[in-house]
């Protein structure tokens, strides 16, 4: 969880203009860092039942990052994203 969070606290300090609608996956797209984020959130945010691990939101939020439902149907989510003031990564 240290590292996710280091790593979105890099992408916070960095040169791109604060934007909260941006999709950062998109922006990033070329960079190897969201892609490591992506994965990152995937494993340490959703458990092996494909459940969301509240516990872990709530610790992101501590460290000033949102995470809220991207995509969901009538069994859950089926994408969460994190919100950064560079704007917004999505993770499945």
């Amino acid at each position: 969880m240290d590292k996710l969070i280091r790593m979105l606290k890099d992408i916070e300090s960095s040169k791109l203009p604060d934007s909260y609608n941006t999709s950062l996956n998109d922006v990033l797209s070329e960079e190897d860092d969201i892609r490591e984020i992506e994965e990152l959130a995937s494993f340490l945010l959703i458990n092996s039942n494909g459940q969301n691990i509240y516990s872990a939101h709530n610790i992101l939020k501590e460290a000033g990052f949102n995470v809220f439902c991207g995509e969901k149907d009538r069994c859950g989510w089926l994408s969460g994203c994190i919100q950064t003031k560079k704007g917004v990564i999505t993770y499945f």
